[in-house]
């Protein structure tokens, strides 16, 4: 992650606490876990089900630099939270 990315993900992360955070590659969500607090280091840690669910994450997540920049196209909060 970029410097400017990193700064970008703790002032999301700071405001959103409590909502979803989705992450998606090449337009399908791939996890959208609940900002439990603010990442101020640019490094995230998400709850999964398995070892073999976070291991696969890791790997995409770690496949090299995304051919374009990404941009934000959506930010949506929702008044509930659902269990989980």
């Amino acid at each position: 992650m970029t410097s400017d990315g990193a700064v970008k993900l703790a002032q999301y992360t700071t405001e959103h606490i409590g909502h979803v955070l989705v992450i998606a590659w090449d337009g399908t969500v791939v996890e959208a876990p609940i900002v439990r607090s603010a990442v101020l280091d640019g490094r995230i840690l998400i709850d999964m089900p398995d070892d073999a669910s976070a291991n696969d994450l890791a790997a995409d997540l770690k496949s090299g630099p995304l051919p374009f920049t990404p941009v934000i196209t959506a930010i949506h909060s929702v008044g509930e939270r659902l269990p989980h």
